[in-house]
């Protein structure tokens, strides 16, 4: 991989490395601006099961890579830890573990060679979720995770202290000239409960994606808003909230969206152009 930073090249170490995160995008002024990585940690191993138990369907499927941890290093052996990405069980229509959100359609991602490619303008979460599939139809609850910004600034705080599940609702469906869709809509409570702190907010969004077929190319898009987002636009470039002057959570909007035509020149070889983009903003609420 060959990277271009105009702000200096993070180090070796570092998460944007490995792939494209738009909250490292900032770099390091006292390094060079282009690097070459080569690396084999995308590489990717998986397991699955099915099972036919007195006509209901049982499947298992567990999938680990070697992405993101920083217990290796690029100086002798390049040895790194797998870890987990899928790791769920399916019965007919309820599937229990860690797969994607509900929010996310990981189908409608452009086919980019980054690993994520247009990050900052999708949904993007893997996590523990309980979810019931009927038709188009789904519905899940999924495991809670507060980021917010410190009063004043600083680093993030993540705060696991909620009690209530994300609420995701999730229609799918397509059209006569075989062009899919999807219409998401999350409800979530941002907790922090931390050393004096103890507050909650309602955070909310809606997501649209589309694969539409164009001869034998396609056009893949994503349009997703909300407020109190946070981690799941962008890969947390932005959280979900602010602490006032009070230690209330004031909550950041966020709108993010991308669209890639994909174009296929033979059976064999294929190029996608991917425009991209995201905006968060606080909007703040004066309180008497």
């Amino acid at each position: 991989m060959f990277s271009d930073y105009s702000n200096g090249a993070p180090d070796s170490s570092n998460l944007s490395r490995q792939f494209y995160v738009p909250g490292t995008i900032y770099g390091d002024t006292s390094n060079g601006n282009q690097v070459v990585d080569f690396q084999a940690r995308e590489t990717r191993f998986n397991f699955k099961t099915s099972t036919d138990l007195d006509g209901h369907k049982l499947t298992g499927f567990i999938e680990l890579d070697f992405f993101t941890h920083g217990d290796g290093n690029e100086r002798v052996s390049n040895s790194y830890s797998p870890r987990i990405r899928h790791a769920f069980i399916s019965y007919d229509n309820w599937t229990v573990g860690q797969t994607w959100t509900t929010f996310q359609n990981p189908g409608a991602l452009p086919e980019n060679l980054d690993f994520v490619g247009a990050a900052e303008g999708t949904p993007f979460v893997r996590q523990t979720i309980v979810r019931y599939t009927n038709g188009g139809f789904q519905f899940a609850i999924e495991n809670p995770e507060t980021t917010v910004t410190p009063n004043g600034g600083g680093a993030r705080i993540t705060s696991g202290s909620g009690m209530v599940p994300d609420f995701v609702a999730r229609y799918n469906f397509k059209t006569e000239g075989g062009a899919k869709f999807t219409v998401a809509g999350l409800a979530r409570q941002l907790n922090v409960e931390i050393d004096n702190l103890d507050t909650q907010e309602i955070g909310y969004g809606v997501s649209f994606t589309g694969v539409i077929p164009v001869g034998d190319d396609d056009i893949k898009l994503s349009a997703t808003a909300g407020d109190g987002l946070g981690r799941y636009m962008a890969l947390n470039y932005a959280n979900a909230g602010v602490l006032d002057a009070n230690g209330e959570i004031e909550t950041i909007s966020s709108y993010g969206g991308f669209a890639s035509y994909r174009h296929w020149w033979t059976d064999q070889w294929r190029s996608s152009f991917t425009l991209s983009g995201f905006k968060a903003l606080r909007l703040t609420t004066m309180k008497h």
